[in-house]
């Protein structure tokens, strides 16, 4: 990458930015301090029952893989598939921390099509209907490999729940027929500059549209409150093509082993299960 290039600055910008969240490492041990502090005031029985019943739910990888196409973007097939096993391998230590500490539902939301945002296709000069391959295909092997690992988790953890919303394929259905969710703009950022308005919103001469309700991404990388709502809605109650095997709201209600999960399913016939609207 050419980091005199404006674009190639404005994504280092953005990845700088998001580096000074709080790492996965750090929000667990914030975890661990909260676990302690419940047992302290309520007892280990009442903590214990919040723990068991509680939703953990994640969302983890974009901005790895991010980070990984900017620094490697030579990067081989072989030298992606032993990132994304380390990304993953990342989740899987924290959720089993999390179980030891009682946690027994788990919510997983895969990675976005982080090739389509608006960022990427103004900083490769890409056409509408273009995603950047590279950085598509990290997103699409990490959701695999979390599938994989889940699974895994549900043979070797007794007692353990859990769901994967498909936020790759739901925003990529809402990016690419915006019409049927209620959008007119799916491309276009609704603040910024260049091309597809997706750097610089808020510095400079940039532009800011006049109703954000109608844009599928506020600024290059981040949704409109509008788009996030649709997706929650379908996060919350939506069928097994969005969520599976349950939805939040089925997992929330559920007290059963991870062996009936899929029995529930099959026997709730009547809980809209195909429908994603």
């Amino acid at each position: 990458m050419n980091l005199s290039d404006p674009l190639g600055k404005n994504l280092h910008q953005y990845l700088n930015f998001i580096q000074t969240w709080i790492n996965l490492e750090a929000q667990l041990s914030n975890f661990k301090e909260v676990v302690s502090l419940l047992k302290q005031q309520l007892g280990d029985a009442e903590a214990d029952q919040i723990l068991r019943n509680a939703v953990y739910l994640s969302g983890i990888g974009g901005v790895d893989y991010y980070t990984f196409s900017d620094q490697y973007p030579n990067a081989t097939e072989s030298e992606m598939e032993n990132y994304v096993q380390v990304v993953i391998g990342n989740i899987l230590n924290v959720i089993k921390e999390i179980y030891a500490l009682g946690g027994r539902k788990f919510a997983f939301q895969n990675v976005a099509p982080l090739g389509c945002t608006p960022l990427l296709k103004q900083l490769k000069n890409l056409t509408k209907t273009e995603c950047w391959k590279d950085t598509q295909a990290l997103a699409r092997q990490h959701n695999q490999a979390l599938v994989t690992a889940a699974k895994v988790l549900d043979i070797q953890l007794p007692g353990f729940n859990f769901i994967i919303f498909d936020y790759f394929t739901t925003l990529m259905n809402l990016q690419f027929n915006p019409l049927k969710y209620g959008f007119k703009e799916a491309d276009i950022a609704c603040c910024g500059s260049g091309t597809y308005h997706a750097s610089d919103c808020g510095i400079g001469d940039y532009e800011l549209c006049r109703n954000p309700n109608e844009y599928v991404y506020f600024d290059g990388a981040h949704l409109t409150d509008k788009a996030n709502s649709r997706l929650a809605e379908l996060f919350w109650e939506g069928g097994m093509n969005v969520t599976a095997p349950v939805n939040m709201k089925q997992l929330l209600e559920l007290e059963l082993q991870p062996s009936e999960i899929k029995k529930f399913r099959e026997d709730d016939d009547d809980g809209g299960a195909t429908n994603d609207e």
